[in-house]
């Protein structure tokens, strides 16, 4: 099993596990199927990070860990933890866990202080971020998450001055 940074020869290898973690979601729609997830990998360096677990032998992709760049006032630079999957067959085998650190150490290199990243109640992944160390913010800084939609983002566009 090989952990390495993501290229663009693997786009439809990742656009599949993307879909296949998504369909495993509730509170995500069905993946359009004529979305295409090669800006992610233009862009990657300025906007995005991502590795990829990749099983030798079978030159298979089986999980990916995405990350995206953010600055808090309070801690400086950061790195935001978008997603991390793993096939299911392959679960348990330490392969998160060597994505997580292969995220945890290019945040170091490009300096940033703290990994952040959210999950729902409905994850079965809180064991594995209490194992590495993770704490809860939830209760004991009060922060609640909220989104503004693309519709929401324009609309909101009529408050700049003319």
């Amino acid at each position: 099993m090989i952990i390495r940074k993501v290229t663009s020869a693997d786009t439809e290898q990742l656009t599949n596990l993307v879909r296949e973690w998504i369909a495993g979601q509730t509170l995500f729609p069905p993946v359009d199927e004529s979305f295409d997830f090669a800006d992610l990998l233009r862009e990657s360096d300025s906007l995005y990070y991502c590795v990829v677990a990749e099983d030798e032998e079978k030159k298979a992709m089986v999980g990916y860990a995405l990350c995206t760049y953010n600055y808090a006032i309070w801690v400086g630079k950061s790195v935001m933890l978008e997603n991390i999957f793993v096939k299911e067959n392959y679960r348990r085998r330490g392969i998160g866990t060597r994505l997580l650190a292969a995220i945890h150490q290019h945040a170091s290199e490009k300096g940033c202080l703290q990994v952040n990243f959210l999950t729902t109640n409905a994850d079965k992944c809180e064991g594995f971020f209490k194992k590495i160390g993770a704490r809860d913010l939830t209760d004991s800084e009060g922060w609640l998450m909220y989104t503004l939609s693309r519709e929401n983002m324009i609309a909101t566009e009529k408050y700049l001055p003319k």
